[in-house]
């Protein structure tokens, strides 16, 4: 821990006493009275950097051992299909899946950590809280602010990357719907105009059917009535032949017998 308070006083943070400075070897440096509001920034970093310590033993056995080295960049996507499905980006990427597929490499320190102590500390003046964070970076070695800057760096451009390939997507699904949007509505006006027409045909063939039937029925009637007409002349020929014939039985009936 003295090596801890050290760094606190290097940046003003703590005094030491003269005894714990000409002791550093013994390791028994104890801090003086600071002003008022920096033991608790003390009392604050101690915390920090136990949490920061065991997080770090629960996320691998060797705290210390070098970060390993970044995935290979994956192959550039092929450009979404012209015709995107409906709902294409209903499942969203979680951060770890975009900073993987962008190729962001592992952190010694991610920005996410240091943003966590940061909320820690918001209690206390933003000076404080820099201090803090540059005395808790002094006193650890496996681990630089350029790191946590690079990071919070990579993290950006994978995220504005993703940013813009959502509103790509989004670009080109909705040019795809108006293409569709504009497909169907030509279909409906070119299947309006078929059907039409085939009412028109279907309008002037009923006609011709009706005009049709008219004429049979007029040519079955004019038939009917012509043979009505025959009909009435025959037996009035053969009524008149009747008439004539039976005046002779009438006249000579008596001279048979």
């Amino acid at each position: 821990m003295s090596n801890f308070l050290k760094a606190l006083a290097k940046v003003g943070l703590v005094e030491l006493d003269s005894s714990d400075q000409s002791s550093g070897a013994k390791g028994t440096s104890s801090a003086r009275s600071a002003p008022e509001g920096e033991d608790e920034i003390e009392r604050i970093l101690r915390e920090t950097q136990a949490a920061l310590a065991a997080s770090d033993d629960a996320a691998s056995p060797a705290a210390a051992s070098p970060a390993s080295p970044p995935p290979a960049a994956p192959a550039a996507a092929a450009p979404p299909p012209r015709a995107a499905p409906a709902g294409a980006l209903s499942a969203e990427n979680s951060l770890d899946e975009i900073y993987m597929a962008s190729g962001v490499p592992d952190s010694p320190f991610p920005v996410e950590k240091l943003l966590k102590m940061l909320e820690g500390l918001k209690a206390l003046p933003a000076a404080s809280r820099k201090a803090a964070v540059v005395a808790l970076d002094s006193a650890d070695e496996n681990w630089s602010m350029a790191d946590v800057i690079l990071d919070a760096q990579r993290k950006t451009r994978a995220l504005r990357e993703e940013q813009l390939r959502l509103d790509n997507h989004l670009a080109a699904t909705e040019a795809q719907a108006q293409t569709d949007i504009a497909a169907a509505e030509r279909y409906l006006e070119q299947a309006t105009a078929t059907i039409r027409e085939q009412i028109a045909e279907l309008e002037t063939l009923l006609q011709q059917e009706v005009q049709q039937v008219a004429e049979q029925k007029s040519q079955i009637t004019l038939s009917l009535q012509s043979d009505r007409d025959s009909a009435v002349r025959q037996r009035g020929r053969l009524d008149d032949e009747i008439a004539r014939i039976a005046q002779i039985p009438l006249t000579f009936g008596d001279s048979a017998t």
